[in-house]
């Protein structure tokens, strides 16, 4: 619904809402002010026969305008300014935008690829890390990765020093990236390496906020609303999610989004507790 469409609207309920004032008005006996001059019997019969169809009708009126009045304010959702004038100044940061593909989301889970992409759509960092252990075909099929690439990957502690350079003094912005970032410790723990100094926002958590009635939207639910699916598994790379991130942190700077409350449950519908994303 554009700016004309909910004008017109508008100008449609003022019209109806002048003709109920005038029926109000034509009505006085039917809305139970006392007649004016005496009535016969047949006319009391008359009327109340007529009473009861005005009151049907009433009924019917009423629970169309509460049917409409629901769907009005599920399908028409303004997106929130205040998250808009955020991304407006994130966008204006320069940020990277990062993506961290695992084994999966157990405890002893590895890290097998570090990507990063600039706000210009080009890639600051992407590596391959080869796992301790072999990945799961799941794994694979999700990040779409192949094992013969990851057999020959370089080891953490080789990647590591140029993701630090990759990642100093910027800031960086990641779908639920609380748990991107709990990989990372992992990684450092299990590996012995330094920390990486990160600054980082929730993409996700800003995202819920701008479209007001969306409670934890999936990525590629948002991407695919916005007329720009992700590719579908196997084919889809961490490379296809953070231009995802991207291509939806430039729509709320924009004012661009779902209003739609079937993208809510379609999203509700497809969600994957195997994958945080």
């Amino acid at each position: 619904m554009n700016q004309q469409s909910l004008s017109a609207l508008l100008t449609d309920l003022q019209s109806l809402k002048t003709q109920l004032e005038q029926l109000e008005q034509q009505l006085p006996i039917l809305l139970g002010h006392p007649p004016i001059s005496p009535l016969d019997p047949a006319t009391v019969l008359q009327l109340q026969q007529e009473q009861r169809r005005v009151g049907r009708l009433l009924d019917e009126f009423r629970d169309s305008v509460r049917f409409f009045s629901e769907q009005y304010q599920r399908s028409f959702l303004l997106p929130n300014w205040q998250e808009m004038r955020w991304a407006r100044a994130t966008l204006a940061l320069h940020p990277l935008f990062l993506e961290v593909d695992t084994t999966g989301l157990h405890k002893q889970a590895d890290v097998i690829r570090l990507f990063l992409l600039e706000a210009d759509g080009t890639v600051r960092f992407d590596s391959l890390v080869r796992p301790q252990r072999p990945p799961t075909e799941e794994a694979l099929f999700y990040n779409g990765l192949l094992a013969s690439s990851l057999e020959t990957a370089p080891e953490a502690a080789d990647v590591w020093p140029a993701f630090l350079a990759a990642l100093e003094g910027r800031f960086i912005v990641g779908y639920s990236v609380g748990w991107d970032l709990e990989q990372l410790d992992r990684l450092c723990l299990q590996g012995g390496l330094p920390p990486a100094p990160i600054v980082a926002v929730d993409l996700q958590e800003h995202a819920a906020r701008y479209l007001e009635g969306w409670r934890y939207p999936r990525l590629a639910t948002l991407c695919r609303h916005l007329g720009h699916p992700l590719p579908e598994h196997p084919q889809q790379t961490a490379h296809d999610r953070a231009r995802g991130q991207l291509l939806i942190l430039t729509a709320m700077a924009e004012g661009r989004g779902v209003y739609s409350s079937e993208a809510v449950e379609t999203d509700l519908e497809d969600l994957d507790d195997t994958q945080p994303f």
